[in-house]
């Protein structure tokens, strides 16, 4: 009852979806972190 572990929930994203987001995410960062000024000026530009 409490030893297992519960499945995560599935996404309604496709792999292709996934794999886009992914590819944009290390297109626009490469060093594959956030930036706080980057996400603000894509927020609010």
């Amino acid at each position: 009852m409490g030893n297992k572990k519960a499945k995560p929930a599935a996404t309604e994203l496709t792999p292709q979806q996934i794999s886009q987001w992914y590819h944009g995410f290390i297109r626009n960062s490469p060093n594959g972190r956030l930036d706080k000024i980057i996400i603000f000026q894509e927020v609010y530009a």
